[in-house]
């Protein structure tokens, strides 16, 4: 696997194949290929008030990236548990820009 793969496994699922149950007449079923958000999905207030459904990610990487930035804390410790180096598209815009800068002022000092 890629890197960056072991660091979204590190909140998200592998890849696979869910079917959604809505109830109600006809009772819609629909099934996605996408990630489950491990964090989300295991909050039963976030499935209260969200429900499980909006815990399954089926969109691109990008998505998964920005989806991230939501549990940065928990992303980076758990990097560090599994010894991965946070990839730079999972961190907050600020803390990347800062870190930017002060590479920045770095080379120029």
């Amino acid at each position: 696997k890629k890197k960056w793969e072991d660091n979204v496994l590190t909140i998200f699922s592998d890849q696979c194949t869910v079917k959604f149950c809505y109830a109600g007449p006809g009772g819609i079923l629909e099934t996605v290929k996408g990630r489950w958000c491990n964090v989300c999905k295991a909050s039963d207030e976030f499935v209260k008030n969200y429900s499980k459904r909006r815990a399954c990610h089926v969109g691109s990487n990008s998505s998964c990236w920005k989806h991230i930035q939501s549990h940065y804390k928990l992303y980076v410790s758990r990097c560090e548990e599994r010894s991965l180096k946070p990839h730079h598209h999972y961190m907050l815009h600020n803390i990347l820009k800062a870190k930017h800068n002060t590479k920045k002022q770095g080379k120029s000092g």
